[in-house]
């Protein structure tokens, strides 16, 4: 039974140390989102364009939202802390990460202008997902992103921070790796 344990627990700890490897070039691609705000658990879906540079550890998220009454523009920036290889042969791995997120919005209604507002949020998210790189040259993705976070709000002259600011984010995308 002690050596049982013993192997199941080596075998975690190489698993969690095979580290699955990025290419390290530029990588771009676009992300389908989809957030549930924590104020209200009301959802919102998008695009965005998902960036890499060789030079930083960081996975870059930038976003843009325009509608008949909104505006909202965004930016995300998130290091993988741990990443490991689930099927070695596939390139199908996990990471989970540490990265914020700054956003800008605005809300305006036509026929009342008392229900206009702007505002900004600033905060810290923690994604955790799957990849898989089919060619070396493309991956796969899909995440779920918590995030949490301060937000101020401008209406009729007045400033009113809220809190919490954030939502739990849903992301799918494809990533080209140049």
């Amino acid at each position: 039974m002690k050596k049982f344990v013993f192997v199941a627990v080596l075998a975690i700890i190489l698993a969690v140390g095979a580290f699955a490897e990025h290419p390290s070039g530029w990588g771009i691609g676009v992300v389908g989102q989809y957030n549930w705000e924590w104020d209200g658990f009301y959802g919102a879906g998008g695009a965005a364009l998902a960036l890499k540079a060789p030079q930083y550890p960081i996975f870059w998220g930038i976003n843009a939202r325009l509608g008949l009454s909104y505006f909202n523009a965004g930016v995300t920036g998130d290091h993988y802390i741990v990443e490991g290889t689930i099927i070695d042969s596939l390139n199908f791995c996990w990471y989970v990460g540490l990265g914020g997120y700054a956003n800008f919005y605005s809300h305006f209604n036509n026929y009342n202008s008392n229900n206009n507002y702007t505002g900004v949020g600033l905060g810290a998210r923690v994604p955790g997902g799957v990849y898989i790189m089919p060619l070396s040259f493309i991956e796969v993705f899909m995440d779920l992103a918590p995030s949490l976070g301060l937000g101020l709000k401008f209406r009729n002259s007045k400033v009113t921070p809220y809190f919490p600011s954030g939502s739990l984010g849903f992301d799918i995308g494809v990533r080209f790796w140049l």
